[in-house]
């Protein structure tokens, strides 16, 4: 708990910056052609595994200080561990990363599901980084793998119905885009923003 041989206080480790550290570690790798960074890429992966639950989301922040995880989760993290355990799964292939992989998108994709369903949103912004993560991990999904995942009662998840129900996610927010900015006249501030309007397009253009 100390930097620089000061003491920190309220430490927190949070799931999505594991994520995006490791996507960092992956790429500068392979940009330089090396695998300097391999075993620090290899143990951010097996802490994204091992904060798994069994719904197959991930737990979001951990409090050093505390020594707890936090009750708060949050709705993009999970788009990001996803996208960087398929980059590492691309990079060192390992069973227990794609087993990690599989659960994880299958929860995301229900989520999908559900908005699809009910034609609202549960999140407060487009997810963009599960649609990233799609297309990153897409050579490793496996329909014998995708279907055991199944809710019972539900459709049987496949490689195909991920990519509808993906399609139908950003058709739904390309909808959104358009409703919302015909009726209040804001497109280019909140979620009509420039930010939000890039992550938005960055997630309908990686499906």
């Amino acid at each position: 708990n100390e930097i620089n041989g000061r003491r920190q206080s309220n430490l927190i480790v949070k799931a999505g910056g594991a994520a995006l550290g490791l996507v960092a570690l992956l790429y500068t790798d392979h940009i330089r052609g090396t695998t300097t960074y391999q075993t620090q890429a290899q143990a951010l992966g097996q802490f994204l595994v091992a904060i798994q639950m069994p719904s197959g989301n991930i737990l979001s922040k951990y409090d050093v200080d505390r020594e707890k995880w936090s009750e708060w989760q949050s709705d993009y993290y999970p788009g990001e561990a996803l996208g960087a355990l398929g980059l590492l799964q691309r990079t060192y292939p390992h069973a227990e990363v794609e087993d990690a992989i599989h659960k994880l998108m299958i929860y995301l994709a229900n989520r999908w599901h559900l908005e699809n369903e009910s034609g609202g949103k549960r999140i407060k912004a487009c997810d963009h980084w599960s649609l990233i993560a799609l297309e990153m991990c897409w050579p490793h999904f496996k329909d014998e793998k995708l279907a055991p995942l199944t809710s019972p009662g539900k459709d049987v998840w496949t490689r195909d119905r991920l990519l509808k129900e993906a399609i139908h996610y950003c058709r739904d927010e390309l909808n959104f885009l358009v409703k919302e900015g015909e009726q209040t006249g804001a497109l280019g501030t909140g979620n009509l923003g420039i930010a939000a309007n890039s992550t938005r397009l960055e997630g309908i253009q990686a499906v």
